[in-house]
């Protein structure tokens, strides 16, 4: 709901009572990458990291740190790995959709695109995985359209729309504001 310092204090408790749990340490970069602190976030997930370096979710966290800071090709390496790590998650392969649009490899994003597609007569891709690949194109009625999408069917990872940094470039968008009156988010 946008509470950002309280969120961190939560889940720094829980770390505190939990220290060596790698989901918490893991959501702790995850607070910090919602709350924009890049750089805070990329440290707690190189720690994460040490406790468990094939744990796919630290490299997803990682990669929104760099793609937010401009390092796109480092970004791109975290998301290939959360990739491989993870199978066919389709958030895992939208975010890395994005980066590659967003670093310019719009091929890559349009490939990412008819992968998503091709998984969805497999199994359920949320239109929100498909609306991220759409924004970093700078689509920006595409990605409207699968929000609205999202919003019709109550698809998993809509509940995110206001704190993910990834839908910045919608946010003065009418249609956009729209959307999250209809979610009863403020705006």
């Amino acid at each position: 709901m946008g509470n950002r310092e309280e969120g961190i204090a939560q889940i720094e408790r829980a770390r505190e009572l939990d220290p060596l749990s790698l989901i918490i340490n893991v959501n702790v970069g995850t607070m910090l990458y919602y709350a924009r602190q890049y750089d805070r976030a990329i440290g707690e997930c190189r720690k994460a990291l040490e406790l468990e370096p094939d744990f796919a979710p630290v490299y997803g966290c990682l990669g929104g740190a760099y793609e937010m800071k401009g390092q796109l090709e480092e970004a791109i390496h975290a998301y290939q790995k959360e990739v491989e790590l993870s199978g066919s998650d389709p958030f895992k392969i939208a975010a890395l959709g994005h980066a590659y649009a967003i670093s310019g490899k719009k091929a890559n994003a349009r490939k990412i695109l008819r992968e998503l597609t091709a998984l969805s007569l497999q199994q359920y891709v949320s239109p929100y995985a498909m609306a991220m690949v759409y924004v970093g194109l700078g689509e920006r009625a595409q990605a409207l359209e699968w929000l609205e999408q999202g919003c019709r069917e109550h698809s998993f990872g809509m509940e995110q729309i206001t704190i993910d940094s990834t839908f910045d470039p919608l946010r003065s968008e009418p249609r956009f504001q729209e959307l999250l009156r209809r979610m009863h988010f403020s705006s």
